[in-house]
């Protein structure tokens, strides 16, 4: 899941910049995207959550532990909210019918 939202989400939308060159502010408006990303109501918040996770992850990795750079973009940032969304099930008459 994590090479696909590199692949699929960070790489066309920051891969042509050098790590140092990537702003706080190019993250927002990367996240901010992934909200309209072509679909009516966009990436789910799910989605939106985990390719923030991925970001937090490598930019944490390129500062402390490769020492690629100084400031690591998303610090301050808070991850998007997940929308939890209330579990439909069928009541016992509906189970019947579709056995």
């Amino acid at each position: 899941m994590h090479e696909s939202h590199i692949k699929n989400y960070i790489v066309p939308a920051i891969g042509h910049r050098r790590l140092d060159q990537i702003k706080t502010m190019h993250i927002v408006d990367f996240m901010d995207s992934l909200e309209k990303d072509g679909k009516p109501g966009g990436l789910s918040s799910s989605t939106r959550y985990d390719v923030f996770k991925v970001l937090k992850a490598m930019f944490k990795i390129a500062v402390k532990q490769w020492k690629l750079i100084k400031v690591d973009p998303t610090e301050d940032l808070d991850p998007p909210s997940v929308e939890t969304k209330e579990m439909q099930f069928y009541d016992s008459e509906a189970a019947k019918e579709m056995h």
